[in-house]
């Protein structure tokens, strides 16, 4: 009888603590949030230019956004796996100079204008979450620790730009407006990131998410396909994309999280 007694009661305890995980019994969290960030050291690139009404304005552009979606598992109150897929937009700054040979083949560095050169990056990143020992994943405050890929490609579309020519300088008036190649390859990295995230429920299935990330980027080299001596570098392109994002340390996220 003792043993039955105690054996209803460790039952009833299991219960009640798998009935507590997640929100109201939901372990699965989807998670949807709109995020920026201001890289830290951006005046120390140089500015860029921007189109505004045909014009090309200098701006140091200093904001940098994105979209981030995310699922995660509750495994306990205080530990959860998970996987997020993110969209990130930044520009980069766009080369002064473009490498051209006139009619009799001498080699001329011709001036230029460029509007800044628009980038999306795709991540792809699980990640562990955890809390105190007192918490209720997937709501309050938790911690988030992800090791991803990153993708990131320049966006083909029609830039605006001023070139500084002379006599001397090749004939621009049959000149594709391709100064980048874009069949080149994505350049490839990787990111190691830490989040503090909070979600606080407003019912039963639905809460609000919002937090702060530390970012560290690496990128893993670039891949320059194009020989075409009117076109941009992609090393170039690489480059001005791996010190944008190697300063983009600091982001801020807000946005809705659904439990399932």
């Amino acid at each position: 009888m003792r043993l039955l007694i105690f054996i209803s009661i460790v039952f009833t305890g299991l219960t009640i603590h798998a009935q507590n995980t997640g929100l109201y019994g939901r372990r699965v969290s989807l998670d949807l949030s709109f995020t920026g960030n201001i890289p830290i050291i951006n005046r120390l690139s140089g500015p860029m230019y921007k189109s505004r009404s045909g014009d090309l304005i200098q701006t140091m552009d200093n904001l940098d956004y994105g979209i981030r979606t995310g699922a995660s598992y509750a495994l306990s109150n205080n530990f959860a796996l998970g996987f997020e897929f993110d969209v990130e937009f930044m520009n980069i700054i766009a080369p002064k100079y473009i490498n051209t040979f006139n009619s009799s083949t001498e080699f001329t560095e011709t001036t230029i204008r460029h509007e800044a050169l628009s980038t999306n990056t795709f991540v792809f990143m699980p990640r562990i979450e955890f809390t105190s020992n007192n918490g209720l994943l997937p709501i309050g405050l938790s911690h988030q620790i992800g090791l991803g890929f990153t993708r990131t490609k320049v966006i083909e579309k029609d830039y605006d730009y001023l070139i500084f020519t002379n006599s001397q300088s090749p004939d621009f008036a049959n000149f594709q407006e391709d100064f980048y190649d874009y069949t080149n390859k994505a350049f490839k990295g990787i990111v190691l990131m830490y989040t503090l995230n909070v979600r606080t429920p407003i019912n039963k299935f639905m809460m609000i998410t919002y937090g702060i990330r530390y970012n560290f980027n690496y990128s893993m080299g670039a891949q320059t396909l194009s020989n075409d001596s009117f076109y941009f570098s992609s090393s170039e392109a690489y480059l001005q994309s791996r010190r944008r994002r190697l300063f983009s340390i600091i982001s801020l996220n807000l946005g809705m999280s659904f439990a399932l």
